[in-house]
């Protein structure tokens, strides 16, 4: 241990002593120069201009507009009844549109019915040329066989043209109901709450108690919309809307009680697929109620949840 603790000393002594023998002993002088700067010539001339580019401009594309639009009677569409459908193809563009093809496929829960444009589970026309700001339509018939997803039929048209990159697509159909829609009805005694179901489960009516200080009898029908009374619904749904239906309230003397205590809730459900059908933003939704003395249709309060 002490030896090598002596020769780590001796090194060190060693590299000091070294290391001293390279520190001069008198001043360092420098040698004068001298420095004359070159001036810099300035530069008379200007850079040349760059070459102008022959630029080709890049014509737009000359492409038509389509828009789709789906119709279908009758509806509601009633299940084991007959659906006529139309597809209205439009170009709304400045330029003609060639080669136009409108494909249909058959929705399930259905059975198309005889036609010249079926090829096996589709409709296919090919509609040739449009002209700009021109439209066409084609028509065809199924069967509703069974009670469609979401209660809905729904139609999915697509067109297609030449120079489109993709086909136009569009939704539409027709609300399902069953067959049998019986009226319901319910007995409600005085003071008392109750709750009326439609028949298919739709329409829900609450009577909260201490409503009514009199028994009376809460009736739900569907409203059938036929072309008298179309012109009259169609104020407000623009056959746009659900089925209409009627509540009634009556009393024991048969009269009809126009008024309650405490507010009634009126509960109505749907499905995505319907508001598709029907072409109907959720937020949009509203429930009317018809004024028989002003003749008209008035908005209710109505929460969508």
């Amino acid at each position: 241990m002490r030896t090598q603790v002596l020769v780590r000393s001796l090194h060190l002594v060693l590299v000091l002593v070294f290391l001293l023998s390279w520190i001069p002993t008198a001043p360092l002088q420098a040698a004068p120069s001298t420095i004359s700067p070159e001036p810099i010539a300035a530069q008379s001339e200007e850079p040349p201009l760059p070459e102008p580019l022959a630029v080709t401009p890049i014509e737009p594309r000359a492409l038509p507009n389509l828009l789709l639009d789906v119709d279908v009677s009758p509806n509601p569409l009633p299940i084991g009844g007959t659906a006529t459908f139309v597809v209205t193809v439009s170009n709304q563009s400045e330029h003609p549109a060639e080669d136009v093809v409108l494909t249909v496929p058959v929705p399930p829960a259905t059975r198309a019915l005889k036609h010249s444009a079926l090829h096996a589970d589709e409709w296919r026309w090919e509609l040739g040329r449009l002209d700009p700001q021109a439209s066409t339509e084609v028509t065809a018939k199924l069967l509703l066989t069974k009670v469609p997803t979401g209660d809905a039929l729904l139609l999915r048209p697509e067109a297609n043209a030449h120079n489109l990159d993709l086909p136009v697509a569009a939704v539409g159909g027709a609300v399902t109901v069953t067959e049998d829609r019986a009226p319901v009805q319910v007995a409600v005694e005085a003071q008392r709450s109750a709750t009326l179901l439609s028949e298919d489960k739709r329409v829900e009516v609450v009577l909260p108690e201490q409503a009514s200080n009199q028994p009376l009898t809460l009736d739900l029908a569907p409203l059938e919309v036929n072309s008298a009374s179309r012109a009259t619904t169609n104020a407000v749904v623009d056959e746009h809307g659900f089925e209409p239906f009627v509540l009634k309230a009556i009393n024991e003397a048969g009269r009809q009680v126009e008024s309650f205590d405490k507010d009634m809730t009126i509960n109505v459900s749907y499905t995505p697929e319907q508001l598709a059908a029907l072409g109907i933003s959720e937020g949009d939704l509203t429930l009317f109620r018809y004024d028989e003395a002003a003749q008209t249709w008035l908005p209710l309060t109505t929460e969508v949840d």
